[in-house]
């Protein structure tokens, strides 16, 4: 009799663990769901401009489209932000340029002209995707720098670092947090040696944010890599 109580009491606790582990998996992926819903939106407003772009602007469609898709998303995710009641906090000024501004831009600079230097040499990475990413991005010079330097990194930092980043952080904690939005962001990116790159310089931003608390500072460093990248490319 004893040993079937403690049978028994076994059997219940294993229950109680395994509809607790089921519940915690159900919380967990719906979080999940719920920090990647902006990127969902993103990939849905940029499907459309993909079928509606070339119609109404031909060649260019390439690069207008990308500032298209700013114009719309960064607005939306500003919204999104602020029903959140977190945009103050996401773009929060420490009072610190030094730290926020002025590092992260030569950090930024230097990593992307070493980037650069280092595949324009060795010529790795120069496949078909790559070529074309250039061709595209020098159609009309204007809108490339409208667009990398000002408008992506404001509204990839916003995604990636201040929402998906963010949200994904007090759940699963930094690392997983930081090579998931790092994979994500990375996937954006025309040939493997941008989506290495893209990997890397997310992880970074993604950490620059954790520390300083404000996407500021992955802002800066991403325009400040973006555009030496550009400068040297021309």
């Amino acid at each position: 009799m004893f040993c079937d109580a403690i049978v028994s009491e076994c059997k219940v606790d294993g229950l109680r663990t395994w509809k607790y582990n089921y519940i915690m998996f159900k919380m967990n992926f719906i979080r999940l769901c719920e920090a990647f819903i902006p990127y969902i939106i993103y990939l849905a407003v940029m499907e459309l401009l993909t079928i509606l772009m070339p119609v109404f602007v031909g060649k260019e469609a390439g690069i207008a489209m990308s500032v298209a898709g700013q114009l719309i998303m960064i607005p939306v995710f500003i919204f999104i932000l602020f029903k959140e009641k977190r945009l103050a906090d996401t773009f929060r000024w420490n009072n610190k340029f030094l730290n926020d501004i002025l590092i992260p831009v030569i950090a930024g600079a230097f990593i992307g002209a070493l980037v650069t230097f280092a595949v324009s040499v060795s010529g790795v990475g120069a496949d078909a995707d790559f070529l074309q990413a250039q061709e595209v991005y020098r159609q009309n010079i204007v809108l490339t720098m409208v667009s990398s330097v000002v408008l992506a990194p404001l509204m990839e930092e916003m995604l990636f670092r201040g929402m998906i980043y963010h949200k994904m952080e007090s759940d699963f904690g930094i690392p997983v947090s930081v090579v998931v939005s790092s994979m994500f962001f990375a996937m954006g990116h025309a040939s493997l040696v941008q989506v290495i790159y893209g990997f890397v310089m997310g992880v970074l931003f993604a950490l620059l944010y954790h520390k300083r608390g404000t996407i500021i500072a992955p802002v800066a460093m991403h325009a400040a890599a973006n555009l030496v990248t550009i400068l040297m490319q021309m």
